[in-house]
């Protein structure tokens, strides 16, 4: 039995560990044939301990560790006795209420033994285009419960003793609309698991059993110890933050609250979800998974810089307190297939409560580290088509408007475009994948002007899109996807203004392939709309979330949620607004009318101009 392992010891198995955790994601990436894992990376691994704790984690979706996590323990749980854990067995679920966050999420996890014991766990986790469903990509926004999302699985031993359960998987992949892309993901998964068990062997016969074994427990207690001590330096204090959760169907409008509040004592940090709504009779509810997930997140970004990214450490230090029946906690039968709506509101609540903790610090160092919200949202239409290539398919555009822009800094400005938080290595899809699985093409894909919060330090300015069906003759029915579309969820600061919002619009008739033979290819959304003026065409706003169909000469516009600003607009620097103005990130007016900053005529600011218009609104303020 070893006691301890030498720092150097402990460097080499850990750094191991994640090179492990690298080439299952490697392997996952080239084997899958989904455009959503090889382009816009929705997936994520888990190499995790006997008890199934997170020692590393991919550079992908962070909340994927969570649900690998549950899932992992709720195998131990169940299947420890009947039907037993073997070697070479693998489990799979997408069943949110086993863990994963919707249906769409396939996960596969496996144990490692040693001679007779479990040494790890390790899993793979990948979203899949379509798995059933009355609408294509398996999002259901007409679900009133879970009987009319997708058909989501318990979770099952898909592989035994390494060999692949052939009834299984065709039971699996029966339900889909693509049965090819779930075989993929499987294939892909499977060999990601194998690729981990044989790096975990490969480790113990250069380290020795013990070795490992000591220092997957010490990865997880000297990480925690370090994050305990990273909490202590955080000021004591409750902060509370609540938005809505807009919905509007035929029925009407609805807002659901999503309240969260944040107390820190000594070495511990509450999370507490007590006064959000009740679980909706819609898909946007999520489950445990996505509640921790959220948390998971934000912890990892926000507060370990510095400290080894393994989230099992964490939580020995965390308490999260769900209400059942809530949105963030949704019981049976909740439609769930929309969660990862309500699972990015939750994670932006704790992104804004973290950064008000951290604004609130006496230490410089932790106060330069706190951050407004990012303004990612998950703006897509899923397409049931046959590709170009001739082969049907049922998937979503490659959520180009991920991008949103970074919130604000207690230093500097967002980034614009860029991204969210929830993924280290955050991508959208190249748009001529898209274009290649799906009969579409795209007008334009830019920043939008504006859209970022103001403050003295701005939100990153958000991004939009517009596509249209190309070539293709005959109607095609969609699911749209957005939230947040009437209040915004992507707060600012210290005073900074919250990030704009998202919106789908459709132009019905504008005929995008009539405006290329005419060489009239509009360059942003004004270019768009002076299009459709023209023409005589009124946009068309969709619901937030929506089912619909798309004619062949119809053209979609997407405008993605941009990032939280920080500090008062008033602060900001005048020569920033000016720079700000000349690249094209904010318009005159909102130099002038947000900022109270006067240019001149080279747009250069006018600082005493500045100073008198600032001085008038502040008094303003007062009134």
């Amino acid at each position: 039995m070893i006691d301890h392992l030498d720092p150097i010891t402990l460097g080499v198995l850990r750094h191991r560990l994640e090179a492990i955790g690298d080439e299952m994601s490697t392997t996952t990436i080239r084997m899958s044939g989904s455009s959503v894992v090889f382009e816009a990376n929705d997936f994520n691994i888990a190499i995790m301990n006997p008890d199934g704790d997170a020692i590393v984690f991919g550079i992908y979706i962070a909340t994927h560790s969570s649900v690998l996590t549950l899932v992992t323990k709720n195998v131990i749980r169940d299947f420890k006795e009947n039907p037993g854990i073997r070697p070479g067995d693998m489990f799979f679920t997408n069943d949110p209420f086993s863990g994963t966050l919707h249906a769409n999420d396939g996960c596969l996890v496996t144990p490692v033994f040693w001679e007779g014991d479990i040494i790890a766990w390790a899993g793979v986790l990948a979203h899949n285009d379509d798995v059933g469903g009355p609408t294509p990509a398996s999002f259901c926004p007409n679900a009133r419960d879970m009987f009319e999302d997708p058909r989501c699985l318990p979770t099952f031993r898909l592989v035994e003793q390494d060999v692949i359960r052939k009834d299984l998987l065709a039971m699996w992949m029966s339900g889909s609309r693509v049965p090819y892309v779930l075989e993929g993901n499987i294939l892909a998964q499977v060999a990601a698991c194998r690729a981990a068990r044989r790096g975990i062997e490969g480790l113990i016969r250069r380290l020795g059993v013990e070795t490992v074994k000591r220092g997957i427990a010490e990865l997880l207690e000297r990480t925690a110890e370090l994050f305990g001590n990273r909490i202590r330096l955080l000021p004591e204090g409750t902060w509370t933050s609540t938005t809505y959760i807009d919905r509007e169907t035929s029925e009407g409008f609805d807002l659901y609250p999503v309240k969260l509040t944040l107390t820190k004592k000594d070495d511990r940090l509450i999370f507490d979800w007590t006064g959000t709504a009740p679980q909706m009779p819609g898909p946007v509810n999520c489950t445990m998974s996505a509640a921790k997930g959220a948390v998971d997140t934000a912890i990892l970004a926000y507060l370990m810089w510095d400290i080894p990214r393994v989230p099992g450490a964490i939580w020995r230090n965390i308490e999260l307190i769900a209400p059942p029946g809530t949105i963030v906690n949704a019981q049976p039968p909740a439609a769930t297939s929309y969660a990862v709506a309500a699972w990015r509101v939750a994670v932006n609540r704790c992104y804004h409560l973290v950064g008000e903790m951290l604004a609130a610090s006496d230490d410089p160092e932790l106060r330069h580290r706190a951050q407004a919200c990012w303004g990612g949202t998950m703006s897509a239409t899923g397409w049931k088509a046959i590709s170009p290539m001739g082969f049907p398919v049922a998937q979503f555009t490659s959520f180009q408007t991920e991008c949103g822009g970074s919130g604000g800094y207690a230093d500097r400005d967002g980034a614009d475009s860029g991204g969210y938080a929830n993924s280290p290595t955050c991508v959208t899809g190249n748009l001529e994948i898209d274009e290649q699985f799906l009969p579409c093409l795209y007008f334009f894909w830019r920043e939008t002007k504006d859209s970022g919060g103001a403050g003295k330090f701005r939100g990153g300015n958000g991004t939009e899109v517009a596509y249209f069906p190309h070539a293709y003759p005959s109607r095609i029915p969609i699911a749209v996807l957005g939230y947040c579309a009437e209040v915004p969820h992507v707060h600012g600061l210290g005073g900074g203004y919250p990030g704009g919002m998202q919106r789908t619009v459709i132009f019905r008739g504008l005929d995008g392939d009539r405006l290329l033979r005419e060489g009239k290819m509009p360059r942003d959304r004004n270019e768009l709309l002076a299009l459709a003026k023209e023409r005589g065409i009124e946009p068309e706003p969709t619901r937030t979330i929506d089912s619909t169909e798309i004619g062949p000469k119809d053209v979609i516009l997407q405008i993605a949620a941009a990032g939280g600003g920080y500090g008062d607009p008033l602060d900001r620097d005048p020569a920033a607004v000016a720079k700000d103005v000349r690249l094209g990130n904010i318009s005159k007016e909102v130099a002038r009318d947000v900022y109270c900053t006067a240019l001149d005529a080279n747009a250069n600011a006018d600082q005493e101009a500045t100073e008198e218009l600032r001085r008038q609104a502040k008094v303003e303020r007062l009134r």
